[in-house]
């Protein structure tokens, strides 16, 4: 309850249906309040939940403590007590600005019955409120305009092949600013030992962090590097098919010119055949008359055969 609730870090206080802490009191009566309900309890009992969520850095400040509000009162269902305190980023070096968080503890007792209202210890909870987290987030950020979206689900589940990232605390985050490098040690955590060493392989986690951020990067370059090939080659396609297409239409209009040209030839054709008969039958008709007169003039009956005769050498002479 001091961590949560210390001044360094506390932006906001948001409690329902139990006292409210005090910020920079060590919890002041809201941690009196959890130790009377611890004594209520029996000996195994679990007297609260802690639950901690990174809250949408694109959300105002006020969004973000409403959106606190509402998924609190959600889990609940109304019935249970909760607080929870909004955390701003840390300003040390290296620190991310954009680790807006919130840190929630809930008493899964409702204050009228005595009984469970939410069942946060039983199977399969952890994955329900990690759903009804990442719905209430993305109505928070629909409802704000924002395009960004979550997903509770694993990268894995996701199909998304990349390495998580890995938290790196408030203290390694500190011993870092101050030049000091961590050591990792093995930790049990109720019977269960956790090798550090032989997880951190040699590394501290801010060394760890960086090198995923680093493959990170290196995976976004390559995916950038394929997506503008991918892009080059889709514009070479469509270039492809636009000259494709432009040759066609040229085939096309040199056909069309093509046979608007040899029409024209066998018009011209025509016209000159028909011209021709036409001049022909002119100069039969003139060379006829021509011959009847010159027969008539030299008085001989054969004046037919003449007329044919001088027709013939007229038409030899006009070809």
């Amino acid at each position: 309850m001091a961590y949560i609730t210390r001044a360094s870090a506390t932006q906001a206080v948001l409690v329902e249906r139990m006292p409210a802490p005090q910020v920079g009191r060590r919890g002041g009566a809201a941690r009196a309040w959890l130790d009377a309900q611890e004594q209520l309890d029996r000996k195994n009992a679990r007297v609260i939940t802690k639950v901690m969520v990174a809250l949408p850095h694109e959300l105002e400040p006020g969004d973000q403590t409403q959106l606190v509000r509402d998924f609190c009162e959600a889990l609940t269902q109304g019935r249970a007590p909760w607080l929870a305190a909004i955390h701003a980023p840390s300003e040390q070096d290296g620190s991310d600005e954009r680790n807006w968080h919130a840190h929630i503890v809930i008493r899964d007792r409702d204050p009228a019955t005595g009984k469970r209202a939410c069942g946060l210890s039983d199977k399969g909870s952890t994955e329900l409120a990690r759903k009804l987290w990442q719905d209430t987030c993305n109505a928070a950020l629909a409802q704000a305009g924002v395009a960004a979206r979550i997903d509770h689900r694993s990268l894995r589940e996701q199909g998304i092949e990349r390495t998580p990232e890995i938290h790196v605390g408030p203290k390694a985050t500190a011993m870092k600013s101050r030049g000091v490098r961590p050591e990792s040690k093995a930790q049990n955590d109720n019977g269960r030992e956790i090798r550090w060493p032989e997880i951190d392989e040699g590394r501290t986690r801010v060394e760890h962090r960086a090198e995923i951020a680093l493959e990170r990067e290196i995976d976004h370059d390559q995916a950038e590097r394929i997506e503008r090939l991918v892009a080059a080659a889709r514009f070479a396609e469509q270039e492809n098919r636009r000259t494709r297409e432009q040759a066609r239409e040229l085939r096309e209009r040199n056909k069309q010119n093509a046979r608007e040209l040899f029409e024209r030839i066998e018009l011209s054709k025509r016209e000159y055949f028909e011209n021709r008969r036409y001049y022909e039958r002119v100069i039969d008709y003139i060379c006829e008359k021509i011959g009847l007169h010159i027969a008539a003039i030299m008085r001989c009956d054969s004046s037919l055969s003449v007329g044919r005769t001088i027709i013939l050498k007229i038409k030899s002479i006009s070809m």
